[in-house]
């Protein structure tokens, strides 16, 4: 079989990184397997695969695959490629090449990447998995991005007629002012026709007004379609996003969606005004080929033979045009990803005195995105440098050889005709010209448009026809466990669980145990792997879980505040709250003085993340935003760890003071001590149920607890 390029797949979020390089090895072989079926076969998750996990799902597919570990990268020179090699201990890249001198990959978050053999061997852990073919082997491709992508152009089909209208009348007059300039020359000039001197000068004007207007019905109706196509990409795109289960932004950073919905514009710009025009420029060539065949096939297929040079120079070029736009998108999105994070962490970078560290981190990623752009403007500049050399070059030579037609012995063209045709020539060469920028920017629109595919083909809860229920209190578990997918360990381990109406119920561990995770699958976050979850004997998998959400109050570890007043950040989107109901919840949290003390009171505007405000008022805000609707099921994750004593008290008064199931997960014995039951969590499974004098009996991890916290 002769060597093939492999074909880049891109990853989407950080750990699916094997499933692509499964899917760029299939496409290797002309066996293109989807992605998004590979994503619902392995169901990645959090923790992404391993070796021999990949392996598996490369033989579930049909193909053969072997995993193994060689001791010396030379033994690499007789191995099967492409392979997938593990590489730098968390990470799955493709190898395509290796020589004496230097190794070729195919990293799926940067691209195609040579290097020496030396920094090859440092990264590469000598792990890898040859895949190849069998007859069992079953595909499916991934449908076209722009496909899905046509239906903006199917909603607005009006104005996209009305532009492709309007574009075409302007081409048209565009060619027409040649064929206008052939018939003064050889009509009125040369003649000397004095007598349609004034015809001449008010077509001039015609065409000069024709020109203006059809521009600016051009540009009247780009904004319509601008606008419409905005509104309706924006908002169907953010729509999606807030539907999306949570797992699916566990998995991807914020500065990468950031980049996704900014590049929305650049989508936009490129159906409603690149895509246009190049259907027209290509319709256009045959029309201006044509025409120069009839007035002069020699002098046509000289301009063709100048044309064609252009045309393979940007096919030669595309391979490399592609990987470096891609190269820019991953380089962009890692520098937007520093900033944001720097953003949202800036109080530990201020605690931790890592500035210099922060600002390192960043500089290095800059300076990649900055060789990045250094490398596809010195490709653009050779491409541009030799495309715009033809194409000042192809006038002279047609002039030159149209002059010998001209004034030859064999005379076969008019001075009008040699001028109308040059300029012809001159608008094929820009044509083709815009052509090839068309392409180039499908391109990398391509490479955009497949991250924000990523996010509008990702299922969504499915909420709707299912009950919608009002929630009393009672949970009940039956032998649920949980993976963050299906080749990876269980985090929760076949628990059942009874929790009653009003009762607390305090879960306890060590940190990675699962208490988290178990609170997130019993507010419908995560669906259990295996098992059910009922609420009042109803199963969430029947639930409008959006709707029973509405009902709970649930305050996480990771609190989120927004850049708002603290009425905002405890109404937090609610409509038709009063300020009364307000203030009764921010006293139940015990925060109500704090703020009234405050200069603006209800109305002080909070930092992002309520970072201008102390822990413990942070957890008493979310707290109170958590109470606002009246719960019947309170979720606290840690939401008390950041109270005095006295504060963690009174708050506790009240909670208990309600007809309110709670779901308490604390480390502080204070919290969990008066508890109806305590559930104890150890490596994702229940060791040991009771209440707290129970527990001191018959639970060796409670009586290690109960002393540590008593110390």
């Amino acid at each position: 079989m002769a060597r093939r390029r492999v074909p880049y797949v891109e990853q989407m979020h950080q750990s699916e990184c094997g499933l692509c390089c499964l899917a760029m090895i299939s496409a290797y072989y002309q066996k293109e397997v989807s992605l998004s079926r590979l994503r619902e076969r392995a169901d990645v998750g959090r923790d992404g695969t391993t070796l021999l996990q990949l392996k598996r799902i490369a033989e579930s597919l049909g193909f053969d695959a072997k995993a193994y570990r060689i001791e010396h990268i030379d033994q690499l020179k007789q191995v099967s490629l492409p392979a997938i090699l593990h590489w730098n201990q968390g990470h799955f890249v493709v190898l395509e090449k290796i020589d004496n001198n230097y190794a070729r990959i195919v990293d799926p978050r940067f691209g195609r990447i040579k290097l020496s053999l030396k920094s090859f061997s440092e990264q590469f852990t000598g792990f890898l998995m040859t895949v190849d073919l069998t007859e069992r082997l079953d595909v499916e491709k991934d449908q076209n991005v722009w496909l899905n992508s046509l239906v903006y152009v199917k909603s607005h089909k009006n104005l996209f007629v009305y532009v492709f209208l309007i574009t075409l009348a302007l081409q048209v007059l565009i060619v027409g002012m040649p064929l206008f300039m052939k018939h003064v020359i050889d009509e009125i000039m040369i003649p000397k026709n004095s007598s349609l001197s004034i015809t001449v000068f008010i077509s001039i004007i015609s065409f000069l007004l024709a020109y203006m207007l059809i521009t600016f019905a051009r540009s009247r109706v780009l904004v319509r379609l601008h606008n419409a196509l905005d509104y309706e990409m924006q908002t169907s795109f953010f729509s999606h996003l807030l539907k999306l289960p949570l797992p699916f932004f566990l998995l991807r950073s914020y500065g990468d969606m950031l980049f996704r919905m900014n590049s929305l514009a650049t989508i936009r710009n490129q159906l409603s005004g690149t895509l246009i025009t190049g259907i027209l420029d290509g319709f256009m060539l045959f029309v201006l080929s044509g025409y120069m065949l009839f007035t002069s096939p020699l002098l046509a297929m000289v301009v063709f033979l100048l044309v064609s040079i252009n045309i393979l120079l940007v096919i030669f070029t595309k391979r490399y045009v592609a990987e470096i736009n891609q190269q820019q998108v991953v380089a962009t999105t890692e520098v937007q990803a520093v900033q944001t994070e720097m953003l949202y962490g800036i109080m530990g970078v201020k605690i931790s005195g890592t500035e210099q560290q922060v600002y390192s981190q960043w500089l290095n990623k800059f300076k990649h995105l900055l060789q990045v752009y250094r490398r596809k403007e010195n490709l653009n500049s050779y491409i541009t440098t030799t495309s715009n050399g033809l194409q000042f070059m192809s006038p002279l030579i047609v002039l030159s050889i149209g002059v010998l037609l001209v004034t030859g012995k064999y005379s076969s063209m008019t001075i009008g005709e040699l001028v109308s045709f040059q300029a012809i020539a001159t608008l094929l060469f820009t044509t083709s010209s815009s052509l090839m920028n068309t392409i180039n920017s499908y391109i990398l629109t391509t490479t955009i448009l497949k991250r924000t595919h990523d996010v509008l083909e990702s299922p969504i809860e499915q909420n709707e026809g299912k009950l919608q229920v009002k929630v009393r209190g009672d949970i009940r578990l039956s032998h649920v466990s949980f993976s963050y997918s299906k080749y990876s360990p269980k985090v929760i381990n076949d628990i059942s669980l009874h929790i009653k109406l009003g009762q607390k119920i305090a879960i306890i561990g060590q940190s990675g145990s699962g208490k988290s995770t178990l609170a997130h699958l019993m507010i419908g976050l995560f669906t259990p792997t295996s098992g059910e979850i009922y609420y009042d004997n109803h199963e969430t998998s029947d639930l409008d879980m959006q709707y029973v959400r509405k009902q709970m109050g649930i305050v996480p570890q990771d609190i989120s505040l927004l850049n708002r007043s603290i009425y905002d950040n405890i109404v937090l989107h609610q409509d038709g709250v009063t300020m009364d109901e307000v203030v009764r919840v921010a006293k139940a949290a015990n925060i109500h003085d704090e703020i009234m003390a405050m200069p603006m009171q209800y109305q002080t505007v909070l930092a992002e993340m309520g970072r201008n405000i102390s822990g413990g008022q942070r957890q008493r805000i979310a707290l109170a935003r958590a109470l606002l609707n009246n719960p019947t099921v309170l979720v606290l994750d840690e939401a008390t760890s950041a109270l005095d004593h006295i504060s963690e008290a009174r708050v506790d008064e009240y909670l208990s003071s309600i007809n309110c199931t709670r779901i308490v997960i604390a480390h502080r014995l204070s919290t969990v001590m008066n508890s109806d039951t305590i559930i104890v969590l150890e490596n994702g499974k229940v060791c040991d149920v009771g209440n707290h004098n129970q527990l001191l009996h018959t639970s060796n991890y409670y009586q290690y607890y109960y002393r540590e916290m008593s110390s």
